[in-house]
């Protein structure tokens, strides 16, 4: 069965508070700042969400309880994939995840880079930004906004995809493609459409806001 970015990453991380409760294992000396609650790990370790199912590793760390992980060298496994990038910022409070300097996500089924990643857990969707796919289908894309609750997403242009012999592309800034997807009994199904719902231009909309 072919798994979809959004539908593993989302389904991966996007609970009610999947960042409550974290458990943290030191690979070395640990530097606690009592002024403003900060620990650095200089040496990396693990940051465990065990509700989610979430483990990040960083070269090295920086962690503020119930605020903030800062990790530096990271890699993300969660229960269908796993994520790295040099730099990773998750925002506890806000309950976003940032990662930035080349994210490669990888699953048995598709391998996936961007030059950036966004994830807003609260409202379920995550934004890429130079994107190219290697997987089936094929596709690249200026921005690539993924709605984990809609089974949606869209494609930013200049764009281009590629499913067998159909292919759709665009060399404007701003075309939208949208794409979504079923699961049936022999994996996963895709359509696309240059027709956007008004579920999806809402979404649009607040992103470009």
């Amino acid at each position: 069965m072919r798994r979809w970015l959004c539908w593993a990453l989302l389904s991966g991380l996007a609970l009610a508070n999947p960042f409550a409760a974290l458990v943290v294992t030191p690979h070395g000396e640990q530097i606690f700042d009592l002024a403003t609650g900060v620990t650095t790990l200089p040496d990396g370790g693990e940051i465990t969400a065990r509700e989610a199912e979430v483990v990040l590793i960083g070269q090295r760390l920086r962690y503020q309880p119930g605020v903030f992980v800062e990790a530096e060298g990271a890699k993300v496994t969660a229960r269908a994939f796993t994520l790295s990038a040099p730099a990773i910022f998750l925002d506890i409070a806000q309950q976003s995840l940032s990662a930035s300097g080349g994210v490669v996500y990888q699953s048995p089924e598709l391998v996936l880079s961007a030059e950036q990643l966004q994830i807003d857990l609260v409202r379920g969707y995550a934004v890429l930004s130079n994107v190219v796919s290697t997987g089936v289908p094929l596709l690249e894309a200026a921005v690539l906004v993924v709605a984990g609750d809609l089974n949606a997403a869209l494609l930013v242009g200049p764009y281009r995809y590629q499913d067998g012999p159909l292919v759709l592309s665009s060399s404007e800034a701003g075309d939208l493609l949208e794409l979504r997807w079923s699961t049936t009994a022999e994996g996963i199904s895709f359509t696309v459409s240059t027709d956007i719902s008004a579920e999806l231009q809402t979404l649009y909309a607040h992103y470009v806001d």
